[in-house]
């Protein structure tokens, strides 16, 4: 169930009324409380939910909140996806950040003892993507070692890449989809989703599933003999998972990804660059070096 709640705060300014109303949009849900302690921000007494709700909106650091019925509390909450159990006498709400909010840095709780910070985009296709990899103007190093990209590195309001173990914590309980979007040093834009994307764990590899492409930009997720890059293991320059039986494919495209004899996919390579270790979309603009690329997941309604 999704409501609105208007929180109206009055400022009093050389005797004359300042109203400022600030306006959230929280999903409800009877019969659910939230359980870990770990991210809760205070306990508050309430008489409502909606006056929960209320603390909650006033409360920039608040994402979630449970009403308590039988004991009139309002426990605030940081964890945006926090870890619920069943039981009558409480309601959880969350607020709504799929439509309408501001792109920028959240906290997500994909599991219950896991809090990863993201970038959010808030504007593309409706919003509510997570950004798992973004560049924009080369300052962030992406031929990097295994443990880099298992952990994630750069700056997560600006390029960076979000950790194979977070992609994999974020994919394993729902279904995803991915969308790739690129912009040419031209200024020229062009888009690929994948309807489906799935990512193991590290004991596999982070072994990638992917499929159902539509878009702008082609699809490129396959190597120069046609080979999908589904089904394969993730390789870096010092961990060799690829199919190539000649080379390195970390190495030789300088980047990490789900190398099959390579890849026609290489926005993880070297920036400033044309050829094939350049950040490129093959099936668009070939090899030429793109200004902007930017990998974003979203569950699938």
């Amino acid at each position: 169930m999704l409501f609105m709640i208007r929180a109206v705060l009055t400022l009093l300014a050389q005797g004359a009324a300042c109203v400022y109303i600030k306006i959230e949009k929280f999903d409800k849900q009877n019969g659910i409380q939230i359980v870990s302690n770990v991210t809760i921000i205070e306990t508050k007494f309430a008489r409502t939910g909606v006056e929960c709700a209320a603390f909650c909106t006033n409360d920039d650091n608040c994402c979630s909140a449970s009403f308590l019925t039988d004991l009139e509390q309002c426990e605030l909450n940081e964890a945006c996806c926090p870890k619920t159990k069943q039981t009558k006498v409480a309601i959880t709400i969350r607020k709504n950040h799929d439509k309408g909010s501001k792109s920028g840095v959240y906290t997500i709780q994909p599991t219950a003892c896991n809090n990863i910070s993201v970038f959010c985009d808030m504007e593309t296709d409706d919003g509510g993507w997570t950004v798992i990899q973004r560049r924009f103007n080369g300052t962030t190093d992406f031929y990097r070692y295994w443990e880099d990209y298992k952990n994630g590195f750069g700056d997560i309001s600006g390029e960076h890449w979000l950790g194979n173990d977070n992609i994999y914590l974020i994919l394993k309980h729902k279904a995803y989809k991915v969308r790739f979007d690129f912009e040419a040093f031209t200024g020229e834009t062009a888009y690929a989703i994948y309807d489906t994307l799935n990512v193991l764990d590290e004991t596999t590899n982070y072994i990638l599933h992917i499929s159902g492409y539509t878009g702008t930009a082609g699809d490129s997720m396959k190597d120069i003999d046609g080979t999908r890059n589904n089904g394969l293991m993730f390789s870096t320059r010092d961990r060799d998972n690829d199919i190539s039986n000649n080379s390195s494919c970390g190495i030789y495209k300088r980047s990490g990804w789900w190398h099959a004899w390579c890849t026609w996919a290489n926005i993880n390579g070297i920036y400033f660059n044309n050829g094939d270790n350049s950040v490129h979309w093959k099936s668009w603009l070939g090899t030429k070096g793109l200004r902007k690329t930017k990998m974003m997941i979203k569950q699938k309604k």
